[in-house]
């Protein structure tokens, strides 16, 4: 770069990436907390120590870290920046972000092979991955998933002589097996393995989510909303937090964990309207 540009052009082009680099997520200046920037440089192993080099002299400011990843061409070089420590006041921003990140992508797809247009997204295919907000019908599954879960445990098929689930026998709604998940339709039915795997493989299968809703509405009607509050509150909701706190913390499974406990207290909620 030394040999094409002088030190002020060099200085400019840098800037010039740091700002294309930037978050597009609007982040507020007026917060005592303090936000983490990565810059991630996608480089040719050929360019990589003149480039981070250089980097460090020209864009990297403070706290900021730099990290490289292999990058085919050795003409070009791809620089992104990761941003940590959003506050409440930007989160409550992101619907707003979203929103409009979601009309510029209808537009770029409606011109897409129509004219020529720089991509919107470093990676190809970025906007093919998993949607940031879940879905209605995401939400649903979900939910339908922790009462399944719930209702095998407060009305078991098999009972222990103190009156809890008899594991090994219990299948009346989604049962455990193990790390395994089922469902005992006109056949034993494999989710699948590992929670996270199991509600992602449910979420996919609507026959499965109706038989459940079913499941669940004929116990509704047969036992009553004041006696499924009662066995939610008593029975199951201490078996929930003493799964949660033995999960791995930061691990997937808590995660899923805590959005089932979100779940079944606004179920609870629902039923205390209605009764």
């Amino acid at each position: 770069l030394d040999l094409v540009y002088k030190e002020e052009e060099i200085k400019k082009i840098f800037y010039s990436l740091g700002q294309l680099g930037s978050s597009l997520f609007p982040l507020s200046p007026d917060v005592r907390e303090s936000y983490t920037k990565v810059w991630i440089i996608g480089v040719h192993p050929s360019i990589e120590n003149e480039i981070e080099g250089i980097c460090n002299n020209y864009l990297k400011q403070g706290s900021e870290s730099i990290e490289t990843s292999f990058y085919e061409n050795p003409y070009e070089i791809l620089l992104c920046q990761i941003t940590h420590g959003y506050t409440l006041h930007s989160l409550s921003l992101l619907r707003k972000y979203y929103t409009h990140y979601s009309t510029i992508l209808r537009q770029y797809q409606q011109l897409k092979g129509k004219r020529p247009l720089p991509p919107i997204h470093v990676w190809k295919g970025a906007e093919e991955w998993e949607e940031v907000f879940p879905t209605e019908t995401e939400k649903n599954a979900l939910k339908l998933f922790a009462l399944g879960v719930a209702f095998n445990y407060i009305f078991p098929t098999a009972v222990n002589p103190d009156g809890t689930p008899k594991e090994g026998e219990n299948k009346s709604f989604i049962y455990r097996r193990g790390n395994n998940y089922y469902i005992q339709m006109k056949e034993e039915i494999h989710i699948g393995e590992g929670l996270s795997n199991a509600v992602e493989n449910f979420r996919l299968h609507t026959e499965w989510q109706r038989w459940i809703a079913n499941k669940i509405k004929e116990k509704e009607e047969k036992e009553g909303y004041k006696k499924i509050h009662q066995n939610l509150t008593s029975k199951f909701l201490p078996v929930l937090e003493k799964d949660y706190e033995r999960a791995e913390k930061g691990g997937e499974r808590k995660r899923i964990l805590l959005k089932f406990k979100d779940i079944i207290e606004q179920y609870l909620k629902e039923i205390e309207r209605t009764v």
